[in-house]
C-alpha cells in the first residue's frame, strides 16, 4: 500500500532516516573499538558511497517501483534472481570462479522464478474462466 500511495524516493529516504537511527547506536556500542581505528581515506569513504547510494538507495527506490507496478507478489519473486545476478557481476567485475554448483544454483533460481510466473499465468486465467 505505500508503494502506491507515496513517492519511492519519499520511503526510502525515510527508511533509511530511521535506520541510522536505529543502527548507528548499536554499531557505536558493539564496534566502537573498530570504529575508532579506521582510518578514512578516499578509497573507503568512495565505498561507503556507492553502497550507499547504490545498494541501499536505488535498488530500494527500484523495488518500491517494481512493487507499486507489478504488485507485491510478483516483484518478491523476483527478488530471488538477486543471488544470480551477483554471481555473475561479481564474475563479471572481480573475477569470482564460478563452479558447478553455483552454475546448478541459477539455474535451480531462473527454473524456480519461470515455473512461478508459468504457474501463476495459468492459475490466474483458471480464475478468470470460471
Amino acid at each position: 500500500k505505500l508503494a502506491s500511495r507515496y513517492d519511492p524516493f519519499s520511503i526510502v529516504a525515510w527508511q533509511n532516516f530511521a535506520g541510522v537511527f536505529m543502527f548507528l547506536p548499536l554499531a557505536v556500542v558493539f564496534d566502537f573499538e573498530s570504529i575508532v581505528q579506521v582510518k578514512p581515506d578516499f578509497r573507503l569513504i568512495s565505498s561507503i558511497l556507492l553502497l550507499s547510494v547504490f545498494a541501499s538507495s536505488l535498488a530500494f527506490v527500484f523495488f518500491a517501483i517494481a512493487t507499486r507496478e507489478l504488485g507485491v507478489s510478483r516483484s518478491a519473486v523476483f527478488t530471488n534472481f538477486i543471488p544470480a545476478f551477483t554471481a555473475v557481476f561479481s564474475w563479471l567485475i572481480i573475477g569470482e570462479h564460478i563452479g558447478w554448483a553455483k552454475i546448478g544454483g541459477i539455474v535451480m533460481v531462473v527454473l524456480g522464478v519461470f515455473l512461478a510466473q508459468v504457474t501463476g499465468q495459468r492459475m490466474r486465467m483458471r480464475f478468470r474462466n470460471a
